[in-house]
């Protein structure tokens, strides 16, 4: 099960790793609705949708990052990845625009930080073996 409310404890724990690169990469967050919902004392605030929840540049490459998390034993669903989301992850891979996945195993705190060609040909539930190849340390590029 995915909960949202940690998926914004690993959205600052990922923006976090990328500001202490310094100088050698910079990350832009896009804002979201609720974002802004938190911000605006509770009044609904629309905006549109947003490819990713990161545009992040280190050393020459520059790409979309999506950040998840979940406390799902089994492994991570498809079903937390939105609609648009995956939308932009075809538009980027057609544009040969790296969309990177990174996704909080909360239960273990271990990180994976996985394509978006990747993700795209998954379905229902990607398990943890499967998502191994992608085992990310948080901080190092």
């Amino acid at each position: 099960m995915t909960d949202t409310r940690h998926g914004y404890t690993a959205q600052d724990e990922f923006e976090d790793a990328w500001k202490a690169l310094g100088k050698r990469g910079w990350l832009w967050r896009f804002r979201d609705s609720s974002d802004l919902f938190g911000r605006n004392k509770n009044k609904l605030v629309i905006t549109d949708a947003q490819p990713a929840d990161f545009l992040c540049g280190f050393e020459g490459w520059m790409g979309f990052v999506e950040v998840k998390a979940t406390k799902d034993p089994a492994g991570f669903k498809m079903g937390s990845l939105r609609k648009t989301q995956k939308i932009y992850m075809t538009l980027s891979e057609v544009a040969s625009t790296p969309y990177m996945v990174a996704i909080k195993q909360e239960l273990t705190s271990k990180w994976f930080l996985a394509p978006g060609t990747f993700i795209l040909q998954q379905k229902g539930t990607i398990k943890w073996a499967d998502l191994a190849p992608y085992a990310w340390s948080v901080g190092k590029i």
